[in-house]
């Protein structure tokens, strides 16, 4: 019964954060290889060592995934978890970076073919991160078992009200028969409160999020975000507008990159199609238009960057860090409106009668 029990259990467990942590191990790696890519270029390409010896950025590459892991491996908390993540992103970066030498015979740095590989590597990538951090997945013993990990967190940050919603959550989603559930209540309800003043990165993330709470039901602001979205949606579109004005076909002779100019205005159209429900969303609930935005930039980071990138090559990883970072920022304001909602949709507290004095006759 034991052996059965164990084999039965999961040997590895999800984490709640793994969506937050890998896609900023994604963003890091893009914006190191861009900066590695854009140094070389502005210093002349500039080799270190000498004497017949070259010491490859790979292998700072490599140093700094070491040091990630070490990070991850040695100390507790939500810091050494992102900074793991961080490191470990800028290390893959510099060590992608170089992926023409490892493909070509003659060790060329700069075959052509390689940025569009490398674009591939992030797709691919990407489409496994977005699987991974899926929470909606999380089982119910997960859910409970991440619960007990974010109470470490919230000792180390005592009052954090975004990691107190976050273990309520988790409790709300665990089987209520876990004997975890009732001792993670009880360790939330003696951490609820803040036992010292708020820290200065608490002050300043309530001092930055104050705005976008005072302001999340203007008119202006949301017409900022659509004007954002609509200005990425419009460029690849008037790129083909300014294309067919020129004369230039989008359907070549060639059956395959006839096929794939068709799919590159498809996708182009697509984009500023989802781009526009979104915008007209926006008068019924932002939340929703928010989530014809991220549809919109996950059609332009899986199809319309590629045909940036068999066209501009190195230009196209511009393109892909500008959709990760916006993607950053809508997952952001996607979880901002689901927790100012939910805030609101919880009733105030009622407030007990003070007790009447008893007399004693």
């Amino acid at each position: 019964m034991f052996a059965r029990g164990v084999l039965r259990a999961p040997l590895l467990v999800r984490s709640v954060e793994a969506g937050g942590l890998l896609e900023t191990f994604l963003i890091a790696a893009v914006a190191s290889l861009l900066a590695t890519r854009f140094y070389l270029a502005a210093m002349g390409y500039p080799q270190l060592g000498g004497h017949g010896l070259h010491i490859a950025h790979m292998l700072w590459g490599g140093a700094l995934l070491l040091l990630g892991l070490v990070a991850a491996l040695v100390w507790l908390g939500r810091r050494a978890r992102y900074l793991a993540a961080l490191l470990g992103g800028v290390g893959f970066g510099l060590f992608i970076d170089e992926l023409g030498k490892f493909i070509t015979s003659d060790n060329d740095y700069f075959y052509q073919p390689a940025i569009a590989l490398i674009y591939i590597v992030f797709v691919l990538l990407f489409v496994l991160f977005r699987t991974l951090g899926n929470r909606r997945d999380l089982t119910p013993r997960e859910c409970a078992l991440n619960a007990v990990s974010l109470l470490v967190d919230l000792r180390l940050d005592p009052g954090n009200p975004t990691l107190q919603a976050r273990v309520r959550a988790l409790l709300a989603r665990a089987d209520p028969a876990d004997p975890l559930v009732p001792l993670v209540r009880s360790g939330l309800d003696a951490l609820a409160a803040p036992t010292a003043a708020p820290r200065r990165r608490r002050r300043l993330y309530r001092w930055a999020l104050a705005p976008y709470v005072r302001l999340r039901r203007s008119a202006w602001l949301g017409r900022l975000v659509a004007s954002v979205f609509v200005l990425h949606a419009v460029v690849p579109l008037a790129v083909v507008v300014v294309a067919v004005a020129a004369g230039q076909s989008l359907v070549v002779d060639d059956l395959p990159a006839g096929w794939a100019a068709a799919l590159n205005l498809f996708s182009v159209l697509l984009v500023w199609t989802l781009t526009l429900i979104g915008t007209v969303q926006l008068l019924r609930s932002r939340l929703a238009a928010y989530l014809w935005f991220r549809r919109a930039m996950l059609v332009s980071l899986l199809l319309v960057q590629v045909f940036s990138f068999y066209e501009e090559q190195l230009a196209g990883i511009v393109g892909l860090l500008i959709d990760l970072l916006l993607l950053r920022t809508l997952n952001y304001l996607i979880v901002t409106e689901r927790a100012l909602a939910a805030r609101e949709r919880t009733p105030a507290p009622a407030i007990a009668a003070p007790a009447q004095p008893t007399t004693t006759v």
